[in-house]
């Protein structure tokens, strides 16, 4: 669980990191390559996958094994219809097991005021932790 709560960190800090940044203005012909999979040790360590505007909706973990290069854990994000981070879900594998949820909230301006986080294993999921 502790994992999960360094991974779930570091997926909010990103993030806010993303929903500080301006849209791009270059022309959507303009090809712009995307990281779609990080290897160790030529093992897959990550895979990402993207919207068609180009923002993070998947991100998958591997077991760095050379006996057991399985996926471990994925994270889904979605966004609103300003491409701000809405929600970020997290799944443990085998079985797609839902672990926990944070909806992210924004002012009219556009800024982050507030984010929910829901333990979807604890006692009580449908309500924030």
């Amino acid at each position: 669980m502790k994992e999960t709560m360094k991974v779930l960190s570091v997926i909010a800090l990103l993030g806010l990191t993303l929903s500080g940044c301006k849209k791009d203005t270059s022309p959507a012909n303009e090809k712009e390559p995307l990281l779609a999979r990080a290897t160790y040790n030529g093992m897959i360590a990550y895979k990402f996958s993207y919207s068609d505007e180009k923002l993070l909706t998947r991100w998958e973990f591997f077991n760095i094994d050379v006996a057991d290069n399985t996926l471990t854990l994925y994270i889904v994000l979605d966004y609103n219809a300003d491409g701000q981070l809405h929600q970020v879900s997290n799944f443990d594998m085998p079985g797609d097991v839902p672990q926990s949820r944070i909806i992210f909230e924004y002012d009219s301006a556009g800024k982050l005021k507030n984010h929910l986080y829901y333990d979807l294993q604890g006692p009580n999921p449908s309500a924030p932790s």
